[in-house]
């Protein structure tokens, strides 16, 4: 498996090479933002307005001395304004925020230095794109924090299932609060009658515009070939059931997708943070690399071969399939197995007979004063075992089975390493924790590869243009793996000369 972005020649590549493509997750989450930044209606006028306020402070010396003699009156961190790059979205959400902490700054050098030259051309902010300006904050930084997860250096492809059903579910909280808020305000604008109720079937359904545009781009997506670029190697990956699940998945959060038109939004500012949650469900919901990424077999046998999320697996599932659901889960992890390992039956070794042996007189007779022992051979997990096992496929199945009924992989936490769990359980599970630190060691992005470019940038400079390859291979080596490090110590002066 090749972990990288959607660009064509990759998957060109990937495509004659008969190779599996996993798409990097942080690609596939810039683009559901970068939809929707662009497609919120009064949005890229706002971010222009506020690039044009961040630069004219970056840009001056005078205006900036003067922001940050108002931020000390006014009790504010002296922080001074960034610029985004309009590719890169976290540093949009970067602006944003910094905005947003020193709104009330702003708001005093404009009304002091607004009407002149310079200061005159940023305008005054009125409270509607101020209220924007948070909401938009709220709505993007979930995706900001799915962002430095999957970037980590131990994140994997198990990861990715669970993160995008909690930015779901973080999505479709932030809705029911908004409407919640909403729905409070109108009774409190009309407490003597009952008022209209705010509900997702009485807010108008908004622009048609944005769901055709989605709807056309996303066939054009699908016909083209999506994620495998036509390879049809993914159909290997594909589960008939899993479509029903993605279904059930728009279906569940289909009455609490809104949109609403910009005139309604501009009356009322308060119903910004539902339209704009409303808008990234949709573009969550509706992109086609996502919906492919539910679509794939091998992200959920990695989750479940996680035992951080083995009993979670269940909860990401519709009641209505979860048990159907989790039984063909369990058939297409065996059937991997048998076809990863094919082979005959392996009879014991005469050490794992003795082995043997000596457990069972443990248990019968002999060693049943020794209670360390008894102690150790209860709570170890089970070896598959060769007398009632008649083929390799079924010893294959008891490992599968012991893993999935094992009931000490439910106190895992959330930092652990899913491939230390496994490295411990080779020697019971041989051919499962082979497969599943095959699995489980693709990561779920092509982070921790970009940043060897940027770690080998950092030697290879204007005034060092003169190392070798070799020495530049050394050092980005040393570089990416100085966590391994255990301890350095520098040399001593007389080395050194």
């Amino acid at each position: 498996m090749i972990v990288c972005d959607n660009g064509s020649n990759l998957l060109s590549a990937l495509c004659k090479g008969k190779l599996t493509h996993v798409p990097c997750l942080v690609h596939v989450l810039n683009l559901v933002v970068q939809r929707f930044l662009t497609k919120y209606p009064g949005l890229p006028e706002l971010l222009i307005q506020a690039r044009k306020v961040c630069s004219h402070f970056r840009r001056s010396f005078p205006a900036s001395v003067r922001l940050a003699e108002i931020q000390r009156e006014f009790h504010l961190p002296t922080n001074r304004l960034i610029c985004d790059m309009p590719t890169r979205w976290n540093s949009t959400l970067a602006m944003l925020q910094h905005l947003h902490k020193q709104q009330r700054a702003i708001n005093e050098y404009l009304c002091e230095y607004g009407t002149r030259t310079g200061s005159g051309q940023l305008g005054f902010p009125p409270p509607a794109q101020w209220l924007m300006i948070k909401d938009a904050c709220t709505v993007l930084s979930p995706f900001e924090e799915a962002t430095r997860m999957v970037s980590r250096d131990s994140a994997c492809i198990s990861d990715t299932i669970p993160l995008v059903f909690l930015l779901e579910h973080t999505l479709r909280g932030i809705i029911d609060v908004a409407l919640e808020a909403e729905q409070r305000e109108e009774e409190e604008a009309f407490p003597s009658s009952q008022g209209p109720s705010l509900s997702a079937d009485s807010i108008p359904a908004g622009p048609t515009q944005i769901r055709q545009e989605e709807d056309e781009e996303e066939e054009d997506y699908l016909s083209s070939g999506g994620i495998e670029g036509g390879d049809s190697s993914r159909q290997g990956f594909v589960c008939p059931e899993t479509e029903g699940l993605v279904r059930g998945w728009e279906e569940e959060v289909h009455d609490t997708v809104i949109l609403i038109d910009q005139e309604d939004s501009a009356a009322n500012a308060t119903s910004n943070l539902c339209c704009m949650g409303s808008l990234m469900m949709q573009s969550l919901l509706k992109d086609p690399r996502i919906r492919a990424i539910k679509e794939r077999d091998h992200y959920w046998l990695a989750t479940l071969l996680d035992p951080r999320y083995k009993g979670k697996v269940a909860e990401l599932i519709l009641p209505a399939q979860r048990e159907h659901r989790m039984t063909k889960l369990e058939d297409a992890l065996k059937r991997n197995l048998c076809n990863t390992f094919p082979g005959t039956v392996r009879l014991p070794s005469a050490d794992t007979r003795a082995s043997e042996t000596a457990g069972d007189q443990r248990n019968s007779g002999e060693g049943q004063g020794r209670l360390t022992d008894a102690f150790l051979n209860f709570f170890s997990p089970r070896r598959p075992g060769t007398s009632n096992v008649n083929t390799h496929c079924q010893r294959l199945h008891h490992m599968v089975q012991d893993y999935l009924g094992a009931r000490a992989d439910l106190d895992t936490f959330p930092g652990d390493d899913p491939l230390a769990y496994w490295v411990l359980r080779l020697d019971h599970w041989p051919e499962h924790s082979q497969y599943a630190m095959q699995l489980l060691g693709c990561p779920s992005s092509s982070v921790l590869s970009e940043r060897t470019f940027s770690a080998a940038g950092g030697f290879v400079t204007y005034k060092r243009v003169r190392l070798s390859t070799d020495s530049v291979d050394r050092l980005t080596f040393i570089k990416m793996n100085q966590s391994w490090i255990s301890s350095y110590q520098s040399p001593d002066a007389e080395v050194m000369e």
